[in-house]
């Protein structure tokens, strides 16, 4: 048998040996073959056996090299036993693996084998089943020094033995011996990176991480005080954990604590410690003490009080209030006092830690002051409160004085109060403009209705304060306008000059509501603007609209001459109230018409010639007819008026009849006034038929 490279504990289940034997019973013949041991390591074959033969039977056996030891037996029929047994010794093994000395770092190993084989090629030593050293020792008794171990910690090791059986490098393992041990205590280093987190009114959550090497620590030590209070009387409170958190209950709120954190070892051992400054969280702070006023002037008052029974630590200032008592819509004022403005002075007449002086404030008011802790984290505490009355004081100036029509004979007046307290009442005066008189009235409230009064007149309206003592506030003033009332008609309309292109009138104010005049309508309208005359006088052109002059004149230029205006005039109030128009008559100056246009033949037949022309540029109104005047070849004169039909008429025509056929004829036309007087002339030429 031959399990060479398997004689380890390691090695030996992935080997085999065999062995054959013939087995025989003449006499009565084989009734049984088996091993022993037989389990799974083991492998026996028998299949040429039948029970009861007496010839010779061959088995084989396969075995594990973990078997060491193993016997093949026969049985024959009369219950005789035969046995053939095999071995091919021992395991390679190590006897008395084991620790004998250690220190922080290093554990001193010792084994001893019963006999050194001859192909032992070396021993590896497997730390913590990880780091591999090969170690030569050729006694039977080895010494090996494990060292750079982590302290305070149980250390796993594996001794294996070697065989270079073949002398060719080719490596069998022995068994393999375990031992373990521990190494000793050492001073712990400092806990790292400690935090502060998660911060209420009475806890804190302390975080830190374990030093590099923790392999010692068993639990940290936390201890902890407020910061700056290391007074010997007051004892640091102390926890323990095996966690690198804690949570520390139970403490105050809006504080700062020092905590201390150290690593301990299972002997005691302990680091120095890691130092974490905490603040904790906001608490909402208690009610202010003693709160009172000390001292009230007419728009002052001083208060004084004293620091919250609970949680004063937490206050980061104080917030002042106060409100007039009684008031529909009270005056009201809020003042943030910091606690380092706020601290009474030594010095002054206060009753109380804190002092604060609130204005401004209306004078004659009851007041109720308040006051209330406000914590770092904006968090507002109860309120205390105390009263007080401010003392007299001349009443504030009155303000928005405003002076609204509310007809043609009342005026409404209103003002803002100014938000005094001191009003007794108020006196309202206004003057009237025709009479000059003042007229006075005492009124409480904050409007007053004028009547009486005269339409679209303007009143100065004054207003002063009066308080219960006497006292005088400013005056202020505003002036109102009552309503337009329609102004009478204008009267004395009356044409002052006239030329060929100009009208000059006149007239005088209307003797109804003349106050009410804010400006005069004047309208100019051109009689002779449209094709055909009308009497629809808004039908036809209007030359414009002039406002009020001071004496009530009015010219009117840039009108054709020989054109019949026909004026209106009425008066109108500053809201466009009017009155009835008054009216008159006129016609410009008669000016020479300037020569007829584009004169021309539209028609000629053997005995008759048809002539066209339209109206002068300038002054064409004036033309009452036209001359039309032709000259034969030989000289003969004839001449013919066209009346003009009206004003605007644009366009003529006349027919020359009883002319000579095959002559030539020259033709003049002239516009003639109604005067008399003839413009200049336009020529034209031409032929009758032959």
């Amino acid at each position: 048998p031959d399990c060479v490279g398997f004689q380890s504990s390691l090695t030996c289940d992935d080997g085999f040996w065999t062995v054959s034997a013939t087995l025989l019973d003449t006499d009565s013949g084989l009734s049984t073959i088996y091993t022993q041991p037989s389990n799974n390591d083991t492998d026996l074959d028998t299949s040429g056996f039948t029970s009861g033969t007496t010839n010779p039977v061959d088995v084989s056996l396969m075995a594990s090299c973990c078997v060491r030891d193993l016997d093949i037996i026969g049985v024959d029929e009369q219950g005789n036993i035969g046995v053939c047994s095999y071995s091919i010794g021992e395991l390679d093994g190590v006897l008395n693996f084991e620790a004998i000395d250690e220190g922080t770092t290093w554990i001193y190993l010792r084994w001893t084998v019963d006999y050194v084989r001859f192909d032992l090629y070396k021993y590896t030593l497997v730390t913590d089943y990880g780091f591999n050293t090969d170690v030569a020792c050729f006694d039977t008794i080895c010494y090996f020094n494990s060292t750079l171990l982590s302290p305070c910690s149980t250390h796993h090791f594996e001794l294996t033995p070697y065989f270079d059986s073949y002398n060719n490098f080719t490596l069998t393992a022995g068994s393999t011996a375990v031992t373990e041990d521990d190494t000793l205590d050492k001073v712990p280093d400092s806990p790292t990176d400690g935090t502060s987190s998660s911060a209420t009114a009475n806890s804190v959550l302390v975080s830190w991480s374990a030093p590099m090497d923790a392999s010692c620590i068993v639990l940290y030590q936390v201890c902890y005080d407020l910061a700056g209070s290391k007074n010997a009387s007051i004892v640091s409170v102390c926890e323990t954990t095996t966690d690198t958190s804690i949570t520390l209950t139970g403490i105050e709120p809006c504080s700062i604590y020092d905590i201390e954190v150290i690593s301990i070892t299972e002997t005691g051992l302990e680091s120095k410690p890691l130092v974490i400054s905490a603040p904790t969280g906001d608490a909402v702070p208690g009610q202010p003490q003693n709160f009172e006023v000390y001292d009230l002037t007419e728009n002052s008052a001083s208060l004084t009080w004293d620091e919250p029974l609970i949680n004063p630590q937490c206050v980061s200032n104080y917030e002042v209030t106060w409100i007039v008592i009684g008031e529909l819509i009270p005056e009201r004022g809020m003042a943030s006092i910091a606690l380092s403005s706020s601290k009474a002075i030594d010095g002054i007449d206060t009753y109380g830690e804190f002092t604060a002086i609130v204005s401004p404030l209306l004078p004659c008011s009851n007041y109720s002051f308040s006051v209330y802790a406000v914590s770092y984290g904006g968090l507002n505490g109860p309120d205390a409160f105390t009263y007080g009355q401010t003392d007299e004081s001349a009443p504030s100036d009155p303000s928005n004085l405003i002076v609204t029509s509310t007809g043609t004979t009342s005026l409404n007046a209103t003002w803002n109060d100014g938000g005094g307290s001191c009003v007794g009442y108020y006196e309202l005066c206004y003057d009237d403009p025709y009479t000059l008189d003042t007229y006075c009235s005492n009124v409480t409230g904050t409007n007053y209705e004028i009547t009486g009064l005269v339409s679209c007149t303007g009143y100065t309206v004054t207003l002063v304060a009066y308080s219960a003592g006497g006292l005088t506030s400013s005056i202020i003033f505003d002036v109102g306008v009552t309503d337009d009332e329609a102004p009478g008609a204008p009267t004395n309309l009356n044409v002052t000059e006239v030329t060929s292109n100009s009208v000059s009138i006149e007239y005088d104010n209307p003797t109804e509501n003349p106050q009410c005049v804010d400006e005069y309508d004047t309208q100019y309208i051109d009689m002779d603007a449209n094709s055909v005359p009308s009497s629809d006088h808004s039908a036809l052109d209007l030359f414009g609209k002039s406002s009020r002059i001071a004496d009530n004149t009015n010219t009117q230029n840039g009108i054709e001459a020989c054109t019949d205006i026909f004026i209106m005039v009425r008066a109108v109030s500053p809201r466009g109230l009017t009155s009835e128009f008054v009216n008159t008559t006129t016609t410009t100056l008669e000016s020479l018409p300037t020569n007829p246009q584009n004169v021309g033949i539209i028609l000629a037949t053997a005995d008759s010639i048809v002539i066209r022309w339209f109206a002068p540029v300038n002054n064409k109104r004036c033309a009452s007819e036209y001359r039309v005047v032709w000259f034969d070849s030989l000289g003969y004169t004839n001449s013919a008026t066209v009346p003009v039909v009206y004003k605007e008429q644009y366009e003529f025509e006349y027919t020359m009849t009883g002319l000579t056929a095959c002559d030539t004829y020259n033709i003049a036309v002239s516009a003639r006034t109604l005067s008399g007087n003839q413009g200049p002339t336009s020529s034209t030429s031409g032929a009758t038929d032959c």
